[in-house]
């Protein structure tokens, strides 16, 4: 340290932080009338019957594969649909664009099952120092990373009269994988002995993201006692696209009383309705972009905090409000917490 000098303290650190965890499981299980039919036939709508009828020394793999490729998504559900005789064409005409479901409207008995594992980290690179024994300056650039995947299974059975499928199982896999950067700085004021002061800016974190996808449909018909599977064997590769994540001020103050206690008092204001999936000109981008907009808001933390000693033993508490990020408070509401310590 150069007590001559007005930058005399400095540090460099590295470190690693697991910043949220994804792995998650459950298992829904009921009784309704609606049916898997209608996500097929919403895809279907339009798809001319050429294109999902397989032509000569052609595999299911191989249409699978052109479809995703030259179609996109929609086609390859209509193509899974069909194959997988849950769909009817209105007609035979190659031309045809209209659909009916095989499965009767009624009942559905429907067992669902979801599987998540992963997670999102980062390694933050630190700088700080100290200014005049007055200004405290930090500053952290941050390598993000995430891994995600998900299993979803739906089995569903009806016995409804008119039924040609009465059992649908049908599968996905998504696997995502990204790496972002962000940047963190800011600094506290040591007005007095009794007093700080301090702000700090996190920049929005910048995803770049690739994702791959596994179908697989499989339908039995009591009826014709006739088990039909629609397995591809093909994995989906996906563009990679940028996800910009909002950024973050906060600021605080603390008051100290000696060495017997503090109370702290911090405010947050992020915009949620900023987050942006690029390339912006993307017509399903524009399309979530629009949601995000029209469904989030900025939403603002407040945080209380103190702390008492009484000679060894040290009591501490804390209150957390944080607004609801979705306009309509409904999705989640705001979020009230408390908590209370002690330690010696």
């Amino acid at each position: 340290m150069d007590e001559e000098n007005a930058f005399n303290k400095f540090t460099l650190g590295v470190n690693y932080s697991q910043t949220q965890n994804f792995n998650d499981n459950f298992i829904a299980k009921g009784t309704g009338t609606s049916s898997i039919d209608n996500y097929f036939l919403g895809y279907a709508d339009g798809i001319p019957l050429e294109l999902l009828e397989t032509v000569e020394n052609e595999t299911v793999g191989d249409l699978y594969s052109y479809l995703g490729e030259n179609e996109g998504f929609g086609a390859q559900q209509a193509f899974l649909g069909y194959q997988g005789y849950i769909l009817n064409p209105n007609s035979n005409d190659p031309a045809n664009t209209q659909y009916t479901s095989t499965i009767a409207p009624g009942s559905f008995n429907q067992n669902y099952s979801y599987l998540a594992t992963g997670l999102n980290g980062k390694f933050s690179f630190n700088f700080a120092s100290e200014f005049n024994n007055f200004l405290y300056l930090g500053a952290n650039l941050n390598a993000h990373f995430l891994n995600y995947d998900r299993i979803t299974n739906l089995f569903e059975t009806n016995t409804n009269a008119g039924s040609e499928t009465n059992e649908v199982v049908f599968s996905n896999n998504l696997s995502t994988a990204g790496n972002g950067f962000s940047l963190q700085v800011g600094t506290i004021a040591k007005v007095s002995e009794n007093f700080r002061v301090g702000v700090s800016y996190e920049t929005p974190t910048w995803f770049t993201i690739s994702e791959k996808t596994t179908q697989r449909l499989e339908t039995y018909s009591t009826e014709l006692d006739d088990l039909v599977l629609v397995e591809p064997n093909i994995v989906n590769l996906y563009p990679d696209y940028k996800l910009k994540t909002p950024g973050k001020i906060t600021g605080s103050v603390a008051i100290l009383f000696g060495t017997t206690g503090l109370l702290s008092f911090d405010y947050s204001h992020k915009d949620y309705s900023s987050t942006e999936l690029r390339p912006a000109g993307d017509p399903e981008f524009m399309y979530q972009n629009n949601l995000i907009s029209q469904n989030l808001k900025a939403a603002s933390t407040y945080k209380v905090g103190g702390e008492y000693r009484i000679s060894r033993l040290s009591l501490r508490g804390g209150y957390r409000f944080e607004e609801s990020p979705y306009k309509n408070e409904m999705t989640i509401g705001n979020l009230e917490g408390y908590s209370a310590e002690f330690g010696i």
